[in-house]
C-alpha cells in the first residue's frame, strides 16, 4: 500500500472506463489504490449481465482487467484487511461494525451491498493516511465528511485533471451516466466528425445531451 496515492472507488472506476478514460486516469496518477471490496464488486458485477445493461457489464469486465493488468505492471494496489497488522484491524473493524458493514474473516470478504465499496474506501483512506478519494458516488462527500484531511475528488474534477476542455469533460459527463455508453459515445463521436445524423434512436441520444448540458 502506497498512502502518497489516491485510493479509487467502484463507481469512479467503472465511469472511467465507460468513457474510455481509465488508461488516462492511470498515467495521471502513476498508482492508484483499491480496496479489496472494491475489487469484490467489480469481479462479481462482471458477471451479473442478466441484471444489469450490456455496456454496464462491459465496463465492468474492462475496470476489472484494467485493475488486474495495472497490478502487474505495480500500479494498482489492492488493500486486503488481512493484510493489515491486529492494531489497524481493530480501528477499521470498528468504523465497520458502525455502518454494519460485515467483513467474513473466514473466507477474507466482504458481505457486499449497496455502497460498501464507497464506505470501506473512505474507512481505509481514513485509518491509513490517504488523502484522496477518487469517487462519483453521490453520498462520498458526505460520508467523507465524517473523517478528517480526506479530499473527495469527483468525476469532473479528474477529467479536468487530465486536461480535459469543458465540452469534452460534459460529453464524458454524459457516456459516464448514460445507460448504454457504447451507443452514446459513438453517437457523439459521429455527430462530432459528421455534423449531422440520419438515425432517430441516434439524434434521440444526441438531443438528450443537449437538454442535459444545453448545447447548442
Amino acid at each position: 500500500m502506497t498512502n502518497q496515492y489516491p485510493i479509487c472507488d467502484t463507481d469512479l472506476i467503472v465511469k472511467m472506463c465507460k468513457c474510455e478514460q481509465h488508461e488516462e486516469l492511470f498515467k495521471y496518477y502513476k498508482k492508484i489504490n483499491f480496496a479489496d471490496a472494491v475489487y469484490q464488486e467489480v469481479k462479481r458485477n462482471k458477471k451479473l449481465s442478466s441484471k444489469k445493461s450490456i455496456d454496464l457489464i462491459g465496463s465492468f469486465e474492462k475496470a476489472f482487467s484494467a485493475i488486474e493488468d495495472k497490478r502487474e505492471l505495480g500500479q494498482a494496489y489492492i488493500i486486503n484487511l488481512f493484510d493489515q497488522n491486529d492494531d489497524v484491524k481493530k480501528i477499521i473493524n470498528k468504523h465497520l461494525r458502525l455502518e454494519n458493514i460485515i467483513y467474513d474473516d473466514s473466507n477474507n470478504k466482504y458481505i457486499l451491498k449497496e455502497n460498501i465499496g464507497e464506505k470501506v474506501s473512505i474507512i481505509y483512506a481514513s485509518v491509513l493516511g490517504i488523502a484522496v478519494i477518487l469517487s462519483d458516488d453521490n453520498g462520498s462527500k458526505e460520508f467523507a465528511n465524517k473523517f478528517m484531511r480526506l479530499n473527495v475528488i469527483r468525476l469532473n474534477d479528474v477529467l479536468r485533471n487530465l486536461g480535459l476542455s469543458n465540452d469534452e469533460i460534459n460529453k464524458y459527463n454524459f457516456i459516464a451516466n448514460h445507460k448504454y455508453s457504447k451507443q452514446a459515445y459513438d453517437v457523439l463521436q459521429k455527430y462530432e466528425a459528421n455534423g449531422k445524423l440520419d438515425n432517430f434512436v441516434d439524434i434521440g441520444i444526441l438531443n438528450e445531451y443537449r437538454i442535459r448540458y444545453k448545447k447548442e
